[in-house]
């Protein structure tokens, strides 16, 4: 009788029968591994999110001390105090004026930010592109790891995009203070906003991409920089969508600050970047892995029973792959050949019995070997198991067609007398 699991052995291989091993419930797209692993690793997914919201601390003072200086530059210029004399006839550009100056003082620190975000971000990166591969995650240990590898080209590349989104927050801001006071074309002015802003738009679907890929290949920082440039240009629509799905939880921040800030400490910055880098490998295995010697493709991705779709997207948890190709080319000796058999151990056996079954073993080793080169020289013509079987009586088993000496497969037709299985074509 089987013994039952105790609760541990179910709680960490789960319970008899249960759906979750079937076939048919494992991710065959990339959607359904996305929720498969946020399903199965949220508790993950909300730690490293803590981890993540750590480093992401010096953020948050800059963005008090950038309200702070609002408020404080705010205070001295005439629309914040009491107007007296000497009376100030023009108030065009102020706010704008405020805006700059509040930016400037703030944002300086942004580099700063970033190469300590980077510390936390390196490891993060690593350990969501684990569980795309559906590899063991223990988060401690492939936190640090993911420092070790990757902190030196995540914090080149947050280091470069700070700088440039220092310069377009502060020349969007310039623009838009020469344009309040008239001391430039408001037109060029304009064109000079939008540019910037769609300049800083695809600054930051490269960056995203840089830093996937850098967690993923080792490439230096100017391929990372042409590879990202070449996906953000060409995959335009498609980065612009989960780029927002990705950044839902500070859109959300926006509408309801309290909320959103809850939601962003517990899971909404891994659930973010979980959704980016899952979209990333579709791309890299639509486009780059291909092209790559030993890449595997579609990992995670399983097939559906009863799918005819063979390839890649055919794998196992960890690095084995089953190759179809290899065992559809390979011939099979058919199991009704009983001329080698594997000796049975008695129940009291010495070392003389563990030396003939290892013999055995090797004998029908040889045996199979033989038969392989027999059916690829033409010696032997290959059935298949259906062909081996179809031939024999349900009832006893035993063989139900039966050819006399000379008789070749195939000449004439064969007919079975379903009584009692004797052959009536004999020659």
């Amino acid at each position: 009788m089987a013994k039952k699991k105790g609760f541990m052995s179910r709680l960490i291989e789960g319970p008899e029968r249960s759906e979750n091993y079937a076939r048919s419930t494992l991710p065959s797209n990339r959607w359904q591994l996305g929720w498969d692993i946020f399903k199965t690793n949220f508790t993950k997914l909300v730690l490293i999110n803590l981890l993540l919201a750590l480093f992401c601390i010096p953020l948050f003072l800059i963005w008090i001390l950038h309200t702070g200086n609002t408020s404080m530059l705010a205070q001295q210029v005439p629309f914040g105090s009491f107007m007296s004399y000497p009376f100030i006839g023009s108030m065009n550009g102020m706010q704008e004026y405020v805006e700059v100056q509040a930016n400037i003082q703030s944002l300086i620190f942004l580099p700063i930010a970033a190469i300590i975000l980077s510390v936390g971000l390196s490891g993060v990166l690593y350990i969501l592109r684990n569980m795309v591969w559906t590899e063991g995650v223990f988060v401690g240990s492939d936190f640090w790891r993911g420092i070790k590898k990757n902190f030196g080209i995540v914090c080149l590349t947050l280091f470069v995009y700070s700088i440039f989104l220092v310069l377009g927050v502060i020349s969007y801001g310039l623009s838009g203070y020469l344009s309040a006071t008239g001391n430039a074309n408001a037109v060029l002015m304009t064109i000079t906003r939008v540019v910037t802003v769609i300049a800083l738009a695809l600054m930051t679907m490269m960056c995203f991409h840089m830093l996937t890929m850098s967690v993923t290949y080792e490439l230096g920082f100017f391929k990372l920089v042409r590879n990202a440039f070449i996906l953000t240009i060409s995959l335009l629509p498609t980065n612009i969508f989960f780029l927002a799905f990705a950044l839902v939880g500070l859109l959300f921040t926006m509408i309801m600050p309290t909320l959103g800030i809850m939601a962003l400490v517990i899971i909404g910055l891994s659930g973010g970047l979980l959704v980016w880098t899952v979209y990333s490998h579709w791309i890299y295995d639509k486009f780059i892995n291909e092209n790559v010697p030993g890449a595997k493709r579609n990992r995670g991705i399983y097939s559906k029973p009863g799918s005819t779709s063979f390839g890649d997207d055919l794998q196992d948890y960890g690095e084995a792959t089953f190759d179809t190709v290899y065992l559809n080319k390979r011939p099979i000796k058919p199991i009704t050949d009983y001329d080698v058999e594997i000796m049975e151990l008695p129940e009291s056996f010495g070392r003389e019995d563990l030396k003939k079954l290892e013999e055995s073993k090797a004998e029908m080793r040889r045996d199979s070997d033989k038969y392989v080169e027999d059916v690829l020289s033409g010696k032997i013509k290959q059935h298949s198991d259906l062909e081996a079987f179809k031939n024999t009586d349900g009832n006893d088993g035993e063989e139900a067609d039966k050819t006399t000496e000379g008789t070749e497969p195939g000449d004439g037709e064969e007919t079975a007398d379903g009584n009692n299985g004797e052959n009536k074509n004999k020659k």
